[in-house]
């Protein structure tokens, strides 16, 4: 029977090439308390055989975790958008070539020409109305103000401006915010007016309730874990 030092150091091994090495310390009382509404695999640390064959059998179960721990461990998972240029634009001066650049990235793809008339009507030829907005203008009476583009593109917009103050908001977010609140799995609303309204007097403050962890980190946890709800038919209630 292996000891437990020699035990972690080849489940290190084996997990650390698949990005699961902190959920094993986890389960060891070497990591976080809890890891996070996730799906840490339950591995056998002797060797199954079947028949003569010596195989890696493992499961997934969801647990339970703090704040932290969650945000770590999804934000870990993130495989969205390019970060490097998210980092070098977002919160930066709002010209029109770096508008048009953030929403292609935020497209995900080159824009289509009704798209790139959108943009330039309804955000670049309006730029220079945010340097007299008031920096704690309120996101009601921002979205008021530009009400024409689309509702998720208009948070994207105030999030291009203050990222700190706006976070980003679409399916993805919206799923994990109501399986978090409700342990149910809803979609995000199908109409701009009512997507606004659940974006200021829902999300805003669920995303609040994250303070003291990155904005970003935040973001990018909450993507990660409502993409996964999406895809995925992992069990769902931690034990």
């Amino acid at each position: 029977m292996w000891n437990l030092t020699a035990r972690r150091q080849t489940i290190a091994k084996l997990l650390s090439s698949r990005g699961r090495w902190h959920e094993y310390q986890a389960r060891l009382g070497t990591g976080p308390a809890h890891v996070a509404e996730c799906f840490e695999h339950v591995p056998a640390f002797a060797q199954t055989r079947i028949g003569s064959a010596d195989v890696q059998l493992i499961i997934y179960k969801p647990v339970n975790a703090d704040p932290k721990a969650f945000i770590d461990f999804w934000a870990a998972r993130y495989t969205g958008y390019d970060e490097n240029f998210y980092a070098a634009n977002v919160g930066q001066a709002l010209t029109e070539t770096r508008i048009l650049a953030l929403f292609t990235w935020k497209n995900g793809k080159p824009l289509s020409e009704a798209k790139r008339e959108s943009v330039l009507r309804n955000f670049v030829a309006r730029r220079g109305e945010l340097d007299h907005v008031p920096q704690d203008e309120t996101a009601s009476d921002l979205l008021s103000c530009f009400s024409e583009g689309g509702a998720i593109w208009r948070i994207f917009w105030l999030h291009s401006w203050q990222p700190a103050r706006f976070p980003i908001y679409d399916q993805h977010v919206h799923r994990a915010m109501r399986f978090i609140q409700a342990a149910v799995l809803e979609e995000i609303p199908g109409k701009d007016p009512q997507k606004i309204r659940v974006y200021i007097d829902t999300y805003m403050p669920f995303h609040a309730q994250f303070d003291g962890i990155g904005a970003r980190l935040v973001d990018k946890a909450l993507w990660a874990f409502g993409k996964f709800l999406n895809e995925n038919n992992f069990p769902r209630e931690a034990h």
